[in-house]
């Protein structure tokens, strides 16, 4: 027979009898269910255009009524976010796709490198996220912006995606 009871939140208490009909055994163990885990998050560039990195309003508009509403932080135009769980966590990254001509030409832009990595990161580090925006349109079309994300304080990228 198995029975559990939710002793406190997130912690369940599991109880076990055990008998071959001459026999009994009980023996009981604490379980922790974690439900911070908020599952895929979507970074964007937020709806910004051109050289500079989207504002806070910006992005908490873009993440209103997402899995990243009120959890990035914009400094300087780069996303913060701070990891919730430690454990393996798979990072997917694009670069932009470059701009189309306003030349009259018949340019069709080119599309951004996608990049994908298994990395261990740990309950509250912190992600530093540039999500590289389309190129703007000129005379030949501009090259799309690179994607980049590391953790905050290391000097080397955890994955880069070139525009």
């Amino acid at each position: 027979m198995i029975s559990s009871s939710l002793t406190t939140s997130g912690l369940w208490e599991c109880d076990v009898t055990v008998s071959d009909g001459s026999l009994t055994a009980n023996a009981s163990g604490d379980i922790e269910v974690i439900t911070t885990w908020l599952g895929m998050v979507d970074f964007s560039h937020c709806n910004q255009t051109g050289h500079t990195g989207p504002s806070q309003s910006q992005c908490d508009s873009s993440y209103s009524g997402s899995t990243l509403e009120d959890l990035v932080t914009v400094s300087s135009g780069i996303q913060q976010w701070e990891v919730p769980v430690t454990g393996t966590y798979e990072i997917e990254i694009a670069g932009a796709e470059g701009g189309v001509g306003t030349d009259g030409s018949s340019q069709i832009p080119g599309q951004g490198a996608t990049m994908i990595g298994t990395f261990s990161l740990t309950a509250g580090d912190v992600l530093n996220v540039i999500v590289g925006q389309e190129g703007l349109a000129n005379g030949g079309g501009g090259g799309g912006g690179g994607s980049f994300v590391w953790v905050d304080g290391q000097s080397t990228p955890l994955i880069v995606a070139g525009g």
